[in-house]
């Protein structure tokens, strides 16, 4: 969690990247369901899914592993009854990906229309 949206987040919600490292090393890099963290700068609840684009957070981002981990968010949100889930624009920003040619049709090929996709940069 050491740069852009992770990174945001870290700072964001106290205890996350203890929680999210705990779980990395016991089953993997793969989008999880955080449960309710509360937000340090609204002080609202929110429920957090984590997305991985990288297998290290210095790398650029990987189309597999993000094709890997909207099937997998679409099975958590399945499971947990999710109707709607907003995302940023997965590995665009430090992960070096171009949105409109590869990583827009990918998710669009994926996802439905549950996810709302936020033009959200750091």
């Amino acid at each position: 969690m050491g740069a852009g949206i992770a990174k945001e987040a870290n700072m964001r919600f106290n205890g996350l990247a203890q929680n999210l490292g705990d779980r990395l090393t016991q089953y993997g890099n793969q989008a999880y369901s955080m449960g309710l963290y509360k937000d340090n700068v609204t002080g609202e609840w929110i429920r957090l899914i984590t997305f991985p684009t990288k297998h290290h957070w210095r790398d650029k981002s990987n189309l597999e592993l993000i094709e890997a981990s909207a099937k997998q968010l679409i099975d958590i949100c399945d499971r947990r009854g999710i109707t709607t889930c907003y995302l940023t624009r997965p590995g665009c920003a430090n992960g070096g990906l171009d949105w409109e040619s590869q990583v827009r049709p990918m998710l669009e090929a994926i996802l439905d229309d549950r996810f709302i996709i936020a033009d959200y940069q750091l």
